[in-house]
């Protein structure tokens, strides 16, 4: 399984909802205590991914503009 997150959606009650990444939330639901080996994923973890991902597509564009 992945990491605990939540996802808002406004179109969902309440705005949000908790995919689950550790069986602890899964069983118990949103409110139980993430029992994920590193911890519950959070927006920084996300954006610090996304970021990489962006370099990544990038540096591979230049590599094949120079290739």
């Amino acid at each position: 399984m992945s990491r605990c997150r939540w996802v808002y959606d406004k179109d969902v009650p309440g705005g949000k909802f908790l995919v689950p990444g550790c069986w602890n939330r899964t069983i118990y639901g949103d409110y139980a205590e993430c029992q994920c080996r590193e911890g519950p994923e959070t927006i920084g973890d996300q954006l610090a991914a996304l970021r990489k991902d962006v370099a990544d597509l990038q540096r591979a564009i230049r590599e094949g503009r120079n290739g």
